[in-house]
């Protein structure tokens, strides 16, 4: 009999910059997209971490850099503060 399975789509980036990683001292991960190339299917419990491809710069260069933990804290980064609750008129 069968069994289910999680399964994830992820893309794989190419491996860093050699210059810019050394010149960071090993700190800036600066990788390309591979666009529909670099996609691939795994299982969901073959994933160790999860990690954040974010754009390096604002132009198009195609470059984005590694970060872990990316989460709520950005939420902050916006200089606004929205207080959560009934939005229902009285």
């Amino acid at each position: 009999m069968g069994h289910d399975v999680t399964l994830v789509l992820l893309s794989v980036y190419s491996p860093p910059d050699r210059v810019l990683y050394q010149k960071s001292h090993e700190t800036l991960w600066s990788c390309r997209y591979q666009g529909s190339a670099g996609f691939k299917v795994l299982e969901a419990k073959s994933i160790r971490s999860v990690v954040a491809m974010v754009p390096l710069d604002d132009e198009d260069t195609g470059r984005y850099f590694v970060t872990e933990k990316l989460g709520l804290e950005v939420a902050c980064m916006g200089g606004m503060e929205e207080e959560l609750g009934d939005d229902t008129d009285e």
